[in-house]
């Protein structure tokens, strides 16, 4: 046996040559996850495989797809995601336009397109799913790296494993950023850096929920941590974009579409402390809705009235005339915030670009109190030497 696999289970294998190959194997057959070039196939015999049944392809590009052509032409079945099926067919179609010979900005489709044309014999749609031998095979739509590209989900022998082509390429890594280059305002400008970044990062969060042993990218390295190698890469990606934008006068051009970076919120130490005590979802996440999704606002604040400041209204009744808890909000936190960081001292730009504003005035209401509880702390200090009076 050569030193070209990884053995995941009994029946699944990974080829290491110029890019990734899965090798779903039973007996003298077998199923390929993204061929590459196809040097996976003299190989085969090391696990007994003769005959290959089915090919599938995450996506259209051809250092992972080139090898399509070849094995459709020895009675492979070529199985691709419905949303790439064109660019595998109809690829001719694509050279022939002069539209896709210059400008390509955006990269959705690029030149590392196949050279040929090649028959397919089956598209999957998101969560179709393929029974073969001991495995079954379940189709994710992870757009990102391309606009169609697919995850397979294969659940064999006890374990599961995510092929998710190029998404990732290790922990804290990416195949390549051309890829995600993606018009954002326009389609006639470099403004789409990374653009296709959010289809991408909730792609992986997706695949993360089907909780997999192992993520197989087509290029790079097997990840046994899924989570923790999705939540580096979007750490990276994101100071990628973050410093993109500093330096970058789009952000002149469409302030709206392109926020500062500076106006998240950064987390105090002591709250990050009690974050990172806390068990993470499978998608990566602390918290989650009532219902397993994203955790919304509107669900926030419901939680916040039904089971926090109505139970405190007895306890805390308040006197008449004033607002009591029942009368708080999330909106109340802002405002307590605020004041806070004036009373602290914090400088009121900062201020400003955490809560959003592009105007002091309002900041500058808290910062007047700010002055009030000033005066108040001086009038408490004694002179040095007595009182001082006027001579």
């Amino acid at each position: 046996m050569s030193n070209h696999w990884t053995h995941l289970t009994p029946h699944l294998a990974i080829f290491h040559g110029p890019g990734n190959t899965g090798v779903l194997h039973d007996g003298s057959r077998a199923v390929l996850i993204d061929a590459g070039d196809g040097a996976v196939v003299p190989y085969l015999a090391e696990l007994g495989v003769k005959t290959v049944a089915m090919a599938l392809f995450t996506h259209h590009h051809r250092d992972t797809a080139g090898a399509a052509e070849i094995l459709a032409g020895g009675g492979t079945g070529v199985v691709v995601p419905a949303g790439e099926r064109q660019w595998f067919e109809e690829v001719t179609a694509f050279w022939n336009d002069p539209a896709y010979r210059w400008h390509l900005y955006n990269y959705r489709p690029s030149h590392l397109m196949l050279t040929a044309p090649v028959r397919v014999d089956r598209a999957l749609a998101d969560g179709d799913t393929l029974d073969w031998g001991p495995a079954r095979i379940t189709a994710l739509a992870t757009p990102g790296h391309t606009d169609g590209g697919m995850s397979y989900i294969v659940e064999v022998d006890g374990h599961r494993v995510s092929f998710s082509g190029d998404l990732l390429y290790d922990a804290g890594q990416c195949w390549e950023l051309h890829s995600l280059q993606k018009g954002v305002v326009t389609d006639w400008d470099y403004h789409g850096f990374l653009g296709a970044r959010e289809a991408w990062s909730a792609s992986l969060r997706r695949v993360l929920t089907e909780q997999p042993d192992c993520l197989a990218p087509s290029h790079g390295r097997l990840m046994a941590d899924p989570p923790t190698a999705v939540r580096l890469t979007e750490e990276r990606l994101s100071a990628i974009y973050a410093n993109y934008l500093a330096a970058s006068t789009v952000r002149s051009y469409f302030p709206q579409s392109f926020p500062h970076p500076a106006d998240a919120l950064p987390i105090h130490p002591e709250l990050l402390r009690v974050l990172e005590t806390m068990p993470r979802h499978p998608d990566g996440r602390v918290f989650h809705g009532p219902w397993g999704g994203v955790l919304k606002p509107d669900t926030v604040r419901r939680v916040l009235i039904d089971a926090v400041l109505t139970p405190l209204k007895d306890k805390f009744p308040g006197q008449p005339g004033f607002r009591n808890f029942t009368h708080g909000r999330l909106h109340s936190f802002r405002h307590f915030f605020c004041s806070k960081c004036a009373t602290d001292g914090v400088p009121e730009q900062v201020v400003m670009r955490w809560l959003g504003h592009t105007s002091s005035r309002m900041v500058q209401h808290y910062y007047h109190l700010h002055d009030e509880e000033s005066q108040r702390q001086m009038n408490k200090l004694t002179s040095v030497g007595g009182p001082i009076t006027a001579s």
